[in-house]
């Protein structure tokens, strides 16, 4: 009877550790993903409204813009300063 009980003992402590172990894994699973989401933002690249040099967005100078989807992007203040080029 008292081996029941040991192997009873056993087998709950061996189910805690690997509950603890699996939720531990799933944190860092769901970390890394969220940091690599941040990487990939970080990589997106736009392109100059005066010159078209592509530059990462995260580098580039936004022109004050209400509507997002149109926003204009610049890779210096001077370009900012001239706007976007007019069409030829």
């Amino acid at each position: 009877m008292k081996y029941l009980v040991v192997l009873l003992v056993i087998f709950v402590g061996v189910w805690v550790w690997r509950s603890n172990r699996i939720a531990i894994n799933k944190d860092r699973q769901e970390n890394f993903d969220r940091e690599a989401e941040r990487q990939q933002a970080k990589k997106t690249m736009v392109a100059c409204a005066h010159c078209g040099v592509h530059l990462p967005q995260i580098e580039a100078l936004a022109a004050p813009s209400a509507d997002l989807r149109s926003q204009l992007w610049f890779c210096s203040t001077e370009h900012r300063q001239f706007g976007a080029k007019k069409a030829e």
